[in-house]
């Protein structure tokens, strides 16, 4: 019965720190063990927290949580010590380096979370005993089970009632802390992944402007240019005005049905021969083939310009119509990427955050932080930044674990969000510890001031357990002076 209620219970979690969870069925596995032993408590917590493994993924709670009934049910039963010395002597000696061999060495656990696990399972397991320690205690329980739980006979009433006021205070206050904590932890983590979705979109409308910004010149041109009626001189000098005017193009090219060139700018391809004595006609060209056979613009994949500037290009290309509205000529303008991403890593949504770009073909085309492990158009698949954002089901926002040399992985929060006109994907990642430092410093704070509190109370509670003791002292004194 009790690991089964302490496994319904153990359904009712709260997220604390980072995602962090306290579980709620420890009290009846820690009450199992005081009550019958420690064998009985063992294993009515193997049942109750066989359902963390399941959760959580790891068995740490299950493990930590079994020890825990089993040794403090023995130091309670066996070595008449305190429940609560029990539980924070286990803690101290066992449970805590325990947790820490486990989340630093056995299972490379990514931080912060490791670092979370060693303050969350000692906290959760000593609140846990102390909620049991209230009702083992209870007159109550002895009277309905008929269970004989170790009197308070041989305890002075003042001390009873001061551990009692005590644990009454302490749980009251780390409860209102805890449920605190859990309010300003939900805000924080849903604010950051609010900031994380909303920048991703800033650096999409920024590659979006840039590139429907020069799609439209190229359109404009094509359209309303009459270049289909002009000579080699004319229609060069109206691609060099168009050039000057955008910058971002770095050539461009008229060609007519059979892929020879009719005008350019600059006047030299980029390996610095004319584009009229190349001899090289442009017929093979996806940009050219597409345009005139569908009369649609084209955006090509990435790809690197010949020359020495090695510069990433996207190619755009347009038909350009005759009187009748037929595409005869096709424009094309090789685009300099290279200024794009200058201004996406200069830009304030970018910051100290790892961001990725990729083509339709999941190749690079820029990256920061974790992501500039990868060279330019290298092969974005095998990372774990594309790989955790696959799963069917995986959400705008989704978690990662970027490995690192030397020292346990590092916990990432990320967003994926696509380029409407081109396709191409904005990947935005920041590490998690950004976020729950700003928790961590909110927990101090908060268990400073929780500290002061429960001194206050504890104060509070022997000054209340006197005065009300007090009357009963100078009772029994006058007693005895009687007899």
């Amino acid at each position: 019965m009790a690991g089964a209620l302490g496994f319904a219970l153990n359904s009712l979690t709260v997220s604390i720190f980072g995602g962090s969870i306290l579980a709620f069925g420890g009290w009846v596995t820690l009450l199992t063990a005081y009550l019958f032993g420690p064998w009985y408590g063992g294993l009515a917590a193997l049942l109750a927290f066989s359902r963390t493994w399941y959760d959580w993924n790891h068995p740490l709670g299950l493990i930590c949580y079994t020890l825990e009934a089993v040794v403090t049910g023995w130091l309670v039963q066996r070595r008449g010590i305190g429940a609560l010395v029990a539980s924070c002597s286990y803690w101290l000696l066992l449970g805590t380096p325990l947790i820490a061999l486990y989340s630093f060495g056995i299972s490379h656990t990514p931080s912060p979370t490791n670092l979370v696990w060693v303050v969350k399972y000692p906290v959760n397991g000593v609140i846990m005993a102390m909620l049991a320690l209230l009702i083992y205690q209870s007159s109550r329980l002895r009277f309905q089970t008929g269970i004989r739980v170790a009197p308070d006979s041989d305890t002075p009433l003042e001390t009873v009632l001061f551990r009692r006021f005590g644990v009454i205070a302490v749980l009251s206050i780390a409860a209102l802390s805890l449920y605190a904590g859990h309010r300003f932890d939900t805000t924080l983590r849903g604010q950051t992944a609010d900031d994380l979705q909303r920048d991703a979109r800033q650096i999409a409308s920024s590659v979006e402007e840039y590139l429907t910004l020069h799609q439209r010149a190229l359109a404009t041109e094509a359209e309303n240019s009459g270049l289909n009626g002009a000579g080699w001189s004319e229609a060069s000098r109206s691609l060099d005005i168009l050039r000057r005017h955008y910058p971002g193009f770095i050539s461009l090219v008229l060609t007519d049905r059979q892929g020879n060139i009719r005008a350019a700018s600059p006047l030299t391809g980029p390996e610095g021969k004319g584009w009229a004595e190349s001899g090289r006609p442009l017929a093979d060209r996806p940009t050219i083939e597409h345009a005139l056979a569908t009369a649609e613009p084209y955006l090509s994949e990435m790809f690197r310009r010949r020359g020495l500037d090695n510069d990433l290009v996207l190619v755009l290309g347009f038909p350009v119509p005759d009187a009748q509205g037929h595409p005869t000529l096709v424009l094309e303008g090789s685009l300099r990427v290279y200024d794009l991403v200058q201004a996406l890593n200069r830009s304030d949504a970018a910051g100290a955050r790892t961001v990725v770009m990729v083509d339709r073909s999941q190749r690079v085309i820029t990256r920061t932080g974790e992501g500039s492990r990868i060279s330019a158009l290298g092969d974005f698949r095998p990372a774990a930044l594309y790989q955790a954002a696959q799963p069917e089901g995986a959400g705008p926002i989704y978690h990662y674990n970027q490995e690192t040399k030397g020292s346990a992985p590092v916990r990432y929060i990320a967003t994926r969000l696509t380029v409407p006109s081109c396709g191409w994907e904005i990947y935005l990642a920041e590490p998690l510890w950004k976020t729950q430092r700003i928790i961590a410093g909110y927990y101090l704070a908060t268990g400073v001031g929780s500290a002061l509190l429960i001194g206050l109370a504890l104060l509070l509670s022997r000054d209340t357990a006197t005065e009300i003791t007090r009357p009963l002292k100078q009772l029994v004194a006058a007693t005895r002076r009687i007899a």
